[in-house]
């Protein structure tokens, strides 16, 4: 005699996900740009100021993404 299965199972229709914004790694779209403009703001920060002003940059603008 054969089991019979009586879970239900949602069906997956080939490899099919929830699509997500576009983004870095499990950031969303506004966390990356947030990301972008911190790097820019960094760079900029380095080639006019400096080292310590470009790092005092990249340190304010670093964890704003995940606060």
């Amino acid at each position: 005699m054969a089991a019979i299965n009586t879970e239900y199972k949602e069906p997956s229709y080939g490899n099919w996900r929830v699509p997500r914004s576009a983004g870095l790694g499990n950031l969303g779209a506004i966390g990356t740009g947030i990301v972008m403009a911190g790097l820019l703001a960094g760079i900029i920060s380095f080639a006019i100021w400096g080292l310590f002003p470009g790092l005092a940059v990249l340190g304010v603008a670093g964890p704003a993404p995940c606060c």
